[in-house]
């Protein structure tokens, strides 16, 4: 941690009590691991925007487009307005910044806006936010204030902030998701005649290379010793290791096909060689660079050529993808100049990591253009046979003999649909997904005016639709989402209070082929809630049954993921066009944001080629019937005798 951290929390204190804490820690680790799981759940899922990202987003916003965007400015000014009354962290210590900069926002004063970004931003990158949320997810957990629903949600949004700063320092969620179980992570000892081996996922400052070969009881010795000493505090200030973790210049090593020779060839950060003319691991016996060879055939030729990539390493699966975003361009960089007669492709199912000549990683996994992978992951046709009736109807549609002009934009965003799913850069999936959704958007004649007015774009236009299009599913996946969860809960038995006849009655075990009704579920709420002592599932129960039951709070709901979805929209456009424009966006976030863009576009298309089977009409006439229809489910909810399931 920083030196302006101060912890404040002795947990030596002998009237600590121990079981209320411990109930936090655990409560804790499973709300770390369930917020990132259900990311993508708009439900209960993880907000990916922090005061940190904000920061970053108006500096770019002023140094590249120089604060004209009327969109971007409201939205990150009603960010900014929130996190001066809400986050407790930015209140204690950057209120009076942040509340220079939102009084400054709606003047012209770019420049002093700039400047106090920047200065902001210095501190968020030392790690200033990061420390003192830290500082008081310890504060809340180690106290004597027992599990509450306030403690619940404070626990939630303080685990979020966290994670996003973990996501800015250049982590990913399948690495993060880890965190919180290894740091409280124990140690394994082997130790036989042949061999002595001690290992842990507690993310210890202890190094193998100070220690070497010859002293590697030693170090094994060191890390037990380290690891039978923590204290509850220090495994929680544990978190900063993976923050403030020093990055180690490494190297991956892919084979990369379309490339051959006996060559030892650098090209920026990437050497393309074959084993004849260099190794990267340092071991005269048969080694990994061996092993990835072989993996493309036994009798594997050494002219086949790997690609030794520097990257500065955090943890495997994090730094992969800046090892894979330097090789594609460095191949890209090939393609430009030299033609090719086979496309140039890297194996990304095997690749091996490593460091001063040692490997300290290695993945290895099937190849997915293994023909015999492929025919094991085929798409089985005999499961959807049924379903195909329906994408029969749907063809009829898109046939070239009867293509209307708006059945070609449709078949038009299928298509570029369908380009981004094939695609491995992250930037090219966001580009063709909202490729997809500006071809549904090329109208035969201009809706802006009936849906909105003459004073809204396209992008507006895109937003409410998007809406239209989710709000449909969301009303009905706001309770499945909670079943799904109780499903899991169930398959896995770990709600052993739950008593068969119950789990029946609320349609959580069915018979195959029985057809499963969110009703039924939604009705055992109030006994489920009775049963429930998880206080974060309770609360969940509780606002799924609010959700239900009361319109007025369905509508608040609603029209609280209508903004959400907005605003998602929003920065989605925002990305494709610093991707466009500027080739310039956070690598960090861009993932998320595309995991989202391809929910929304493959929804709309989907909801379309169903309107176009059922009715010919034209895509804007469709377009215009998604709106409607949200409009006369709001109507509908705003009438207090309305029920959802009738």
């Amino acid at each position: 941690m920083t030196e302006n951290s101060k912890q404040t929390v002795d947990l030596n204190q002998a009237n600590l009590d121990l079981d209320i804490i411990d109930e936090k820690r655990q409560f804790w680790i499973s709300q770390w691991d369930s917020q990132i799981k259900n990311y993508l759940k708009r439900t209960y899922g993880l907000s990916l925007y922090s005061p940190h990202i904000l920061i970053d987003d108006i500096v770019t916003e002023i140094t590249e487009n120089q604060f004209k965007n009327a969109d971007n400015k409201k939205y990150f000014y009603d960010k900014l307005d929130r996190y001066c009354k809400e986050d407790r962290v930015i209140k204690d210590n950057f209120g009076a910044l942040f509340k220079l900069l939102r009084a400054s926002f709606h003047t012209e004063k770019n420049n002093l806006i700039l400047e106090t970004c920047l200065h902001i931003k210095k501190q968020f990158d030392a790690g200033i936010y990061f420390d003192k949320s830290l500082e008081l997810l310890i504060n809340l957990i180690c106290s004597n204030t027992k599990l509450n629903i306030e403690i619940v949600n404070s626990i939630k949004i303080i685990s979020q902030s966290i994670i996003v700063e973990m996501l800015k320092r250049g982590y990913v969620l399948e690495d993060i998701i880890n965190f919180a179980s290894n740091i409280f992570d124990t140690y394994r000892e082997r130790k036989d005649i042949s061999l002595h081996h001690v290992s842990t996922k507690f993310p210890h400052k202890i190094k193998f290379e100070d220690y070497g070969v010859a002293n590697r009881d030693e170090y094994y010795k060191e890390i037990k010793s380290n690891v039978k000493n923590l204290t509850l505090e220090t495994r929680f200030l544990a978190l900063s290791n993976y923050f403030y973790k020093e990055r180690q210049k490494v190297h991956y090593l892919f084979v990369v096909e379309g490339l051959k020779g006996s060559v030892n060839i650098e090209v920026g950060k990437v050497t393309l060689y074959s084993i004849d003319q260099r190794r990267f691991i340092n071991n005269d016996r048969y080694s990994e660079e061996d092993a990835l060879l072989m993996s493309k055939s036994k009798n594997y030729s050494k002219s086949v050529v790997i690609a030794a990539v520097e990257v500065e390493y955090l943890l495997p699966k994090s730094s992969l993808i800046d090892a894979l975003n330097t090789l594609e361009d460095i191949l890209d960089l090939i393609s430009c100049h030299y033609k090719t007669k086979t496309t140039l492709d890297i194996d990304t199912t095997k690749y091996v990591v490593v460091e001063n000549g040692r490997s300290i990683n290695s993945t290895w996994s099937r190849n997915k253009n293994d023909k015999f992978i492929k025919f094991e992951e085929a798409l089985n046709l005999e499961d959807l046979s049924q379903k195909f009736t329906e994408l029969n109807d749907y063809s009829v549609s898109l046939n070239k003999s009867t293509l209307t002009i708006s059945n070609s934009r449709l078949k038009n965003a299928i298509h570029w649909f369908s380009k981004a799913e094939q695609t491995l850069r992250q930037e090219d999936k966001m580009l063709n997904y909202w490729i997809a959704i500006e071809n549904l958007f090329n109208l035969e004649f201009d809706i802006k005016n009936d849906i909105l007015n003459k004073n809204y774009s396209k992008i507006h236009l895109i937003q409410e639709i998007i809406v239209s299009s989710e709000l449909q599913g969301l009303i009905f996946q706001y309770g499945w989402d909670l079943y799904h969860s109780y499903l899991h809960l169930i398959i896995n038995d770990l709600r052993p209070n739950l008593s068969t006849d119950f789990v029946k009655k609320a349609n959580l075990i069915s018979e195959t082929g029985e057809r499963i009704y969110l009703n039924k579920f939604i009705d055992c709420l109030s006994e489920l809630k009775d049963l429930e002592r998880d206080l974060s599932m309770k609360q969940d129960i509780e606002n799924v049954q609010d959700f239900y039951s009361n319109n007025m709070t369905t509508l608040r709901v609603l029209n609280e993921q209508t903004q959400g979805i907005k605003d998602d929209i929003l920065m989605i456009y925002r990305f494709r066009n610093l991707i466009v424009h500027n080739a310039h966006f956070d690598n960090a976030l861009l993932p998320y944001y595309v995991w989202k863009i391809q929910k929304y576009s493959g929804n709309l298309i989907r909801k379309l080629i169903q309107q176009s089977a059922v009715e010919e009409k034209t895509l804007s006439a469709h377009i215009i019937n998604l709106f409607l229809k949200k409009q006369e489910l709001l109507g509908n909810l705003e009438n207090k005798d309305f029920q959802i399931f009738k």
